[in-house]
């Protein structure tokens, strides 16, 4: 879908896309979407990282959650 726009789509806008697939158990498409925000170095992007993790949990995808998670964690730390 992000193909047809003619610029890449802002990040908040994945945010709340992701984070609303994750709501709604869309665990793929969550962690696709919140894996480009998940990389910012601002309270939105920790946000992204801790969905991302919970995102990848539900996929058991175990090592990939337990890195997001961690890195929401550090960002948390930080500021």
């Amino acid at each position: 879908i992000w193909g047809l726009l003619s610029s890449p789509p802002v990040p908040s806008v994945l945010y709340l896309l992701g984070f609303s697939q994750y709501q709604t158990r869309n665990y793929q498409d969550a962690s696709e979407n919140l894996k480009v925000v998940a990389s910012q170095n601002n309270k939105q992007g920790q946000y992204a990282a801790y969905y991302l993790g919970l995102s990848y949990l539900a996929l058991e995808n175990l090592v990939f959650a337990a890195n997001a998670l961690e890195e929401a964690k550090t960002f948390a730390l930080k500021s």
